[in-house]
């Protein structure tokens, strides 16, 4: 899917990054919810499931504490995606994510493709308890806890809910 000659070959894209752009082409469903390995689920996520996706690529939690904005005025965490297949096949979204990808150099990837590609008509904003990372904020009942950034996010004594990862752990 990226090409050898593609400013990203051999960059730091891995399987599960290509994974969220070409998803379209590989899963029959028509929506899916994506969460990244270092997410913990806390809640139900009906709620989130549940979410209108009419004409929408991808439901997702605005990065308000990000600094990082560089194709607008807010900026999208890509570790947890509603994804509406079905439309994404209908739009293409796979085909132009992938040209984005072949063509330019981003600094985060498909999460940048994702963010410069789909405009506000293309997405829903979900409440920041489903995507609770340091990056986005933090509520009092988080329903997804997102450890994003955090290498050691499973060892390290400072993170919340990290215990959860262990299935309770004998701390």
């Amino acid at each position: 899917f990226i090409r050898h000659d593609s400013p990203s070959y051999r960059s730091q894209y891995s399987i599960m990054s290509v994974l969220r752009v070409v998803a379209p082409l590989l899963i029959r469903e028509d929506k899916v919810l994506y969460l990244d390995a270092d997410t913990i689920v806390t809640d139900s996520l009906l709620p989130v499931w549940e979410t209108d996706m009419t004409g929408k690529w991808v439901g997702w939690v605005s990065e308000e504490r990000a600094h990082y904005r560089p194709y607008g005025d807010k900026y999208f965490n890509a570790g947890v995606l509603l994804m509406n297949l079905k439309q994404m096949r209908k739009d293409n979204a796979t085909e132009q994510l992938l040209d984005l990808l072949n063509t330019e150099k981003l600094k985060y990837y498909e999460q940048d493709a994702l963010n410069k590609l789909t405009d506000p008509s293309h997405y829903v904003e979900l409440p920041l308890r489903y995507n609770e990372a340091f990056c986005t904020g933090f509520t009092k009942n988080p329903a997804i806890v997102h450890y994003a950034g955090f290498t050691d996010w499973y060892e390290n004594k400072t993170t919340m809910l990290r215990w959860e990862y262990k299935l309770g752990g004998n701390e």
